[in-house]
């Protein structure tokens, strides 16, 4: 006789191929939502659910439904001045704990010392556009908001030296004081993030 079980061992199999989960931490993860109620469960799955309608915004990579999004559409937002991080995530750090009104860009990928040439294809994408993005908005000032980590380093790195020879009068900055090396800015705290911002040099 088969028996109509319901195991999520196939859930466990996919979470575990995801960079946030091992075997066991996803069998912990399933564990800990089997034992929420039917309401918070299928609040999560609403909002799971909506994420996966979620794109990229075609101008900064920022998270977006619609072609543009809301930073870029904004009229009120200084379009001469782009934070740039590798995260779009990173982005949500500095909206809500820095003082900040200009626009953003997400690279995608950290530059390193290992030859991904996925990775590699991402990020000579992204800084065409990011050129593109320069060009069209007349930016004066690109911040670097990479990780003080050596990957962080080293696209912060790249990123001056193509883009300098090209845009002579761009002001490339970098976060300032309050961050050290090795230290990533999605564990930063708010007031940290902020005198990082306003002391950028």
């Amino acid at each position: 006789m088969q028996e109509n079980g319901s195991s999520p061992r196939q859930l466990v199999q996919i979470l575990a191929k995801t960079p946030a989960f091992s075997e066991k931490g996803a069998e912990r993860f399933l564990e800990w939502l089997w034992k929420k109620s039917k309401e918070e469960r299928e609040a999560l799955l609403k909002e799971w659910t909506d994420f996966t309608a979620v794109g990229a915004c075609e101008q900064c990579f920022y998270f977006s439904k619609d072609n543009l999004c809301r930073f870029c559409q904004n009229p009120e937002r200084d379009k001469s001045t782009v934070c740039l991080t590798v995260s779009p995530f990173t982005i949500d750090i500095i909206e809500q704990n820095a003082d900040f009104n200009g626009t953003y860009f997400a690279l995608g990928e950290e530059a390193s010392g290992h030859h991904n040439l996925k990775k590699i294809k991402i990020i000579q994408t992204r800084i065409e556009k990011l050129k593109d993005l320069i060009t069209k908005n007349s930016v004066k000032e690109l911040i670097l908001a990479t990780d003080f980590t050596s990957p962080g380093e080293a696209t912060a790195q790249l990123i001056k030296e193509i883009l300098a020879p090209s845009f002579p009068d761009l002001r490339i900055s970098r976060l300032g004081r309050g961050f050290h090396s090795g230290d990533m800015i999605s564990y930063g705290d708010p007031l940290t993030i902020k005198k990082a911002l306003e002391g950028r040099e």
